[in-house]
């Protein structure tokens, strides 16, 4: 097996890091009663400029920019829609329909207030410049009257609220009515949202931003006078957050006992992020037997205790995450049918026990993942060069990773996106929609019902249209989801984070959900008041 990696794996040393802790003021006076202030450690730290267009689409950055725009309604966590922007909302009997009554005392960082028309306008310039996170093509029209807005679509659309409403930034039209290229509108006032907290300072280098409580944020206002989200190594973050210098930070299962033993209190979840294989379907996997015969090859018990310890669960082999098995394959370990399977997908085994392809040619796999599975990769590798397949394994940054995936410069990807929020998000990852989607056409069956589920409004119509999509995606193969890792974050007690069931807006395992840390506890009520 050849192995690369394009980038050293540099770990920050204990003493560095707490040097940085201490240069950047993070001292004991953090935790001040007479000035709350909410320290968020990061391992990495940047994330880009928090602001739509310029935040980074992985990890955080969509999370850290939910604290400075604002969307008009928000999930709580315990996945209920709240008010937010808009103080009410319904939605007309065919669904097509959703009207929002905004609330009027909200108001932009700038102090100009924020109405019917900054909402109309981020509609329109969203569609003209697409948000990543946001699909905006179906809408059809956009009417406001006074403080209320209605949005139209081109088909029903029952859950327009769970993944437009509440994750789409609404952004200040005195702002962005000049901008014609908001990826590189990197002025201040890129980042003027309505949310709870403004951009005070960030340095790139450092891994720093200082966020400042808005005072005047309509719900109430904000549990702490700033947030700081600032670089560390998890060593050092346990050791501040023993100190009351580091109130939370997501943190892998390796760094468990760690803050345990620091005295924080520990917060778990599945991810709903299943590492899945894809398979390079139109070339070298383009029998579905060489796919499923694969599948019967990976022992994932094994996968889950060496690669983490035994702090992931074995990914459900369809789209969603939660539900049974009924209907299912779930291709258990199996070497036998394993060879069985691929002998009929046309590769055969030499006297040695290696795999040949159809022209008597050893198999040379290609293997691509990120960096942060390189433990993973090395369980998943060694499984499959022991039943006798020959492999080279790349670990390659987001951007090249992203690019060798459309390229189709892979036999097999190991991938990791999020199956959860947005139900929308099966049809986008399946058609290669997404940047890291399985780009699968073959089954238009399959293809056109996922199309269905875009304008069924039937929850129990749904659910059968959903099901008989994952049975054929279960059977076809063109990816393979593994495991599902568990989601670990250590926090001071008291300090209010908490996971979101389905993850935050469209589906992020993160625990910082913006409600639960500084929304007063009085903000749902008074966000539902006329203003």
């Amino acid at each position: 097996m050849r192995y690369e990696t394009p980038l050293p794996l540099v770990k920050i040393g204990l003493r560095l890091c707490m040097y940085l802790l201490l240069t950047l003021g993070l001292t004991a006076s953090l935790a001040r009663a007479d000035e709350p202030r909410l320290v968020i450690a990061d391992a990495q730290g940047d994330w880009g400029p928090l602001a739509p267009w310029l935040h980074r689409a992985r990890g955080p950055g969509y999370v850290y920019t939910s604290f400075v725009f604002d969307t008009l309604v928000w999930k709580d966590t315990q996945r209920k829609i709240r008010p937010l922007l808009a103080r009410e909302w319904s939605s007309d009997a065919d669904w097509r329909c959703h009207h929002f009554t905004l609330h009027g005392r909200a108001r932009w960082h700038d102090g100009q207030p924020l109405t019917t028309a900054d909402v109309a306008f981020t509609f329109e310039y969203m569609q003209q410049h697409p948000y990543r996170f946001v699909d905006l093509s179906r809408v059809q029209e956009v009417h406001t009257q006074g403080n209320r807005i209605s949005i139209c679509l081109q088909q029903p659309d029952r859950l327009f609220v769970q993944r437009v409403a509440a994750s789409l930034p609404i952004i200040p039209q005195h702002i962005y009515a000049q901008v014609a290229d908001p990826a590189r509108f990197t002025a201040p006032e890129a980042l003027i949202g309505s949310g709870p907290y403004r951009v005070a300072d960030y340095n790139r280098a450092q891994g720093f931003y200082r966020l400042v409580r808005n005072e005047h944020w309509h719900p109430g206002q904000p549990r702490y006078r700033e947030v700081v989200i600032t670089r560390l190594a998890p060593q050092a973050a346990a050791v501040a957050m023993a100190r009351n210098e580091v109130d939370v930070m997501s943190i892998s299962h390796e760094y468990v006992d760690l803050f345990r033993n620091s005295g924080a209190e520990i917060l778990q979840t599945p991810s709903n992020h299943p590492y899945r294989l894809l398979f390079n379907h139109q070339q070298a996997f383009a029998s579905i037997r060489l796919r499923q015969g694969l599948a019967h090859a990976i022992d994932r018990a094994q996968l889950i205790q060496l690669a983490f310890n035994g702090h992931a669960l074995a990914a459900r082999p369809a789209y969603r995450q939660q539900g049974g098995l009924a209907g299912l394959n779930a291709y258990p370990s199996d070497l036998e049918q394993a060879t069985a399977l691929l002998t009929a997908g046309g590769w055969q085994q030499d006297a040695d026990g290696r795999w040949l392809d159809a022209g008597g040619n050893p198999v040379e796999l290609r293997l691509i993942a990120a960096p942060g599975a390189e433990r993973l990769v090395q369980v998943l590798a060694r499984q499959l060069t022991d039943f006798g397949l020959t492999l080279s394994v790349r670990l390659l940054q987001d951007v090249p990773l992203t690019r060798a995936v459309q390229q189709q410069q892979f036999d097999l990807a190991l991938l990791s996106q999020s199956h959860q929020g947005d139900p929308d998000r099966f049809r986008t990852l399946l058609t290669g929609r997404h940047a890291r989607g399985d780009q699968y056409l073959a089954n238009t069956r399959l293809l056109e019902l996922l199309e269905q589920l875009r304008y069924q409004t039937d929850p129990k119509q749904r659910e059968h249209t959903l099901l008989q999509a994952e049975r054929l995606y279960n059977a076809d193969l063109p990816s393979l989801p593994l495991v599902n890792p568990l989601n670990f974050a250590a926090q001071k007690p008291g300090t209010g984070a908490a996971f979101t069931p389905q993850g935050i807006a469209m589906g992020i395992p993160l625990p910082l959900n913006k409600l639960a840390l500084f929304a007063p506890e009085t903000a749902a009520t008074e966000a539902q008041k006329a203003p």
